[in-house]
């Protein structure tokens, strides 16, 4: 997925890796064994996050690209992603 500054990939790097990342590990302890919907879930890489710990989370998002890029990538039996 090509950097666009619209949205947060998980490959770029510094403060604001940090801060992105931080946002949905500090999550963990509250969705743990919990469905969970993920709005404006971007790229993916954050529901993925808490899939390690809910029960099943569903992403959404209204950029088709970014839809995609999270089914091919992150989809996985706890983890879906909706437009």
């Amino acid at each position: 997925m090509d950097y666009t500054g619209e949205r947060y990939l998980p490959d770029l790097e510094g403060e604001i890796r940090f801060e992105h990342v931080h946002r949905y590990t500090i999550s963990l302890d509250f969705v743990k064994d919990k469905e969970v919907l993920d709005i404006a879930s971007g790229e993916g890489y954050g529901s993925s996050i808490l899939a390690t710990k809910a029960k099943k989370v569903i992403g959404v998002d209204i950029d088709s690209t970014s839809v995609q890029h999270a089914s091919e990538v992150y989809s996985s039996k706890k983890n879906s992603v909706l437009k």
